[in-house]
């Protein structure tokens, strides 16, 4: 914690006296064309996708502090160990502030050190105000670490500058959520889908809602809906399962926690994994 402060002080300053409106990364050509497309798919929750578009780019960048920081959050979202990224990316010395400045960030959202992480990327903020994926990144830090109106804010904020930019509406759903809006939380959801049909996640945050409040039916249309988008969405066909499970249709249950199974080798952790065959084995 004492050193992610000492370095947000420390360029605080330069953020202050260097303010700009677009971040120049160091990737170039190619490459940072891959970057922000698999970026672009990282922040839709489009997860399994961006990861294999991230591990594509560092196997030709590996040195490539950002992406490794990317990569780190990918296992962690995926139930893997981040461990190895989190450590070249604490070993890495970049002079480009604002890569610098997200990659730390996502290393400590992935440790655990919440505050760290919104102490960085407040800082980078002050730099590159108008960077919308820093924006999100704060606007569902500051949420996960119960700064839910803070983050509302922020979230809020990003889409009445760049209204366009869809991926907000899932984080702002799940704020409303921890909050017991649920009617509220189902129509951000909505317009979460509208952004992109094609995005298996934004069918699995819908089914969120609609479970908490009390559709289960219309949830498990929505999750078909995703799995039928991308029949490797394993997290999709757990959730599944569980809502079987729920309205005791056990046999239905079984095949989609299978189906996750299936689909979850080589992409999701052991952690996953093993929790699947747990859910199998108490049906």
């Amino acid at each position: 914690m004492k050193t992610c402060v000492l370095f947000a002080m420390l360029f605080s300053c330069i953020a202050f006296s260097t303010a700009q409106e677009t971040p120049v990364l160091s990737l170039t050509g190619d490459a940072l064309e891959d970057f922000e497309t698999a970026r672009w798919l990282y922040h839709q929750t489009r997860l399994e996708e961006a990861d294999v578009m991230f591990k594509d780019l560092l196997r030709q960048n590996p040195d490539f502090t950002l992406g490794t920081a990317y990569a780190a959050m990918l296992d962690f979202l995926l139930f893997r160990n981040p461990s190895m990224n989190t450590e070249k990316v604490e070993k890495a010395h970049s002079d480009n502030y604002y890569e610098q400045w997200i990659a730390m960030a996502l290393v400590h959202y992935v440790n655990g050190h919440l505050d760290s992480a919104t102490i960085l990327l407040k800082n980078c903020l002050l730099a590159y105000p108008d960077d919308r994926y820093a924006n999100h990144l704060l606007g569902y830090t500051l949420i996960d670490n119960d700064q839910i109106e803070e983050g509302l804010s922020v979230l809020l904020d990003i889409l009445m500058n760049t209204p366009e930019y869809f991926p907000a509406w899932n984080h702002i759903g799940y704020a409303y959520l921890r909050t017991g809006r649920h009617e509220t939380a189902v129509e951000c959801f909505e317009k979460f889908i509208n952004g992109n049909p094609l995005n298996p996640s934004a069918y699995d945050s819908m089914a969120d809602g609609l479970e908490s409040w009390d559709k289960p039916d219309e949830a498990l249309a929505y999750l078909y809906r995703g799995t039928l988008i991308y029949p490797d969405f394993a997290y999709g066909w757990m959730h599944l399962g569980h809502l079987h499970k729920k309205l005791g249709e056990i046999e239905l249950a079984r095949l989609c926690y299978q189906k996750a199974l299936e689909h979850a080798e080589g992409i999701y952790g052991l952690d996953f994994i093993d929790s699947i065959r747990a859910y199998l084995n108490s049906l």
